[in-house]
């Protein structure tokens, strides 16, 4: 017994996909915020010119140390790790509906989907370290 699913099953799991990102990333970072503001790092500059001539905010990830950092309540910690999650809102919303054509039977889309998930994660992790 084969049912054919509504087209807004997909869009609403994408939605919600899309909208749980977005909620849990912006929460995160209004916690390194807050933490930020409310006790600064020991050792960040403490001017916008101190920020250049320190080289402060390059761009560095280290997922060890942003995981521990993360575990011991680092502000810069929590802000990079909701600015990753809103950068892989996306993705994820990419992958999923991988799985939703594939649910459907599309394969069509689910070919499309693939050559697509494929071509963002080439530039994300191959393309983009070349290129920092």
């Amino acid at each position: 017994m084969n049912r054919q699913r509504p087209r807004g099953d997909l869009s609403q799991a994408i939605g919600k996909v899309l909208r749980y990102g977005v909620v849990l990333s912006s929460a995160v970072a209004a916690v390194g915020l807050a933490l930020l503001l409310l006790a600064p790092p020991s050792g960040s500059p403490v001017s916008v010119e101190g920020m250049l001539d320190a080289n402060f905010g390059r761009p560095t990830f280290n997922p060890t140390e942003l995981i521990a950092g993360t575990a011991a309540g680092n502000p810069i910690s929590l802000l990079e790790l909701g600015t990753l999650i809103l950068l892989a809102t996306p993705l994820v919303r990419v992958a999923a509906s991988v799985l939703l054509f594939l649910r459907d039977g599309d394969f069509l889309y689910v070919g499309i989907t693939m050559i697509v998930l494929g071509t963002l994660l080439v530039a994300i992790f191959v393309v983009g370290p070349t290129q920092a």
